[in-house]
């Protein structure tokens, strides 16, 4: 019920903020990169697509050479991402343009506006160990959008069940019609987070008492004690309980987390959303 009312005042708020386009209106034909119309690419061949964001991405790790990006969204509300560089030469110089006076790469949404009914994440997600860093006094795991540290040794089965709802909540919430523009790029840092073992741990790095986790800020970081998470230590080992598993905490939080960049959202709808 409490779903319903955040997403009954979300369609009463949004026309009030955001023109909504009726779903047979024809391409548009005038000079903005923004609205549902046609796209060249470099063999001349077309498609009718409204630009959703255009994103920078490194091309390497090893050097400082960028990749461009950009997402089209299609008339059936169907997303695909591709490298600019294979659109035709003016349609380049077009979006170029547009990301003078459009910094953030975001544009405004536009129809047709559907909502997800469900998100179909990794099923093996991808997860790799990096090193124990001194300066976090913890282990550093690297998934697709996170730096994601633990201050204990987990094994690899307890890092993929804690991974495939991290990154999975990134890209869920990604894909909602509002291009939220939750995946990491060179403009939008890797997300961080840490799992601490002990109450006082998670006590020196803020968490407050009788609390499950927490998300700062200005730290980019989510903080979540391994018992909010149903994971316990078993002789030598951290494992989960299958009692006490719960991920509603650290899904709440990563969801702050992950518009937390959306600076001016009205608290009801960041709290309904993290619910």
């Amino acid at each position: 019920m409490r779903l319903l009312i955040h997403l009954l005042l979300i369609v009463i708020t949004y026309p009030l903020t955001t023109p909504i386009l009726s779903a047979k209106s024809p391409p548009e034909t005038s000079a903005s990169a923004e609205g549902l119309r046609k796209w060249t690419n470099t063999k001349n061949q077309d498609i009718t697509a409204s630009l959703a964001r255009i994103t920078r991405l490194k091309s390497d790790k090893k050097n400082s050479e960028f990749r461009v990006d950009v997402t089209f969204k299609l008339k059936t509300g169907e997303k695909i991402t591709f490298n600019a560089e294979l659109l035709s030469k003016p349609h380049q110089n077009e979006l170029k343009n547009w990301l003078k006076n459009n910094p953030t790469g975001i544009a405004k949404p536009s129809a047709p506006y559907s909502w997800p009914s469900k998100h179909n994440g990794s099923n093996t997600p991808k997860v790799e160990y990096v090193k124990f860093d001194d300066k976090r006094n913890a282990h550093l795991f690297q998934t697709t959008h996170f730096d994601f540290y633990s201050d204990e040794k987990l094994s690899d089965a307890t890092i993929s069940k804690c991974v495939a709802v991290f990154d999975s909540i990134v890209e869920a919430i990604d894909t909602f019609p509002m291009e939220m523009n939750t995946i990491p790029s060179e403009d939008k840092p890797r997300y961080q987070a840490i799992l601490v073992s002990t109450q006082e741990k998670y006590m020196k790095m803020g968490g407050i008492v009788n609390s499950a986790g927490f998300f700062s800020p200005s730290r980019n970081l989510t903080v979540i004690p391994l018992r909010s998470l149903g994971i316990v230590k078993k002789g030598n080992n951290w494992v989960f309980d299958g009692k006490k598993r719960s991920f509603k905490t650290l899904i709440h939080e990563l969801t702050h987390h992950s518009t937390s960049h959306w600076w001016g959202m009205p608290p009801w709808f960041e709290e309904g959303l993290a619910d």
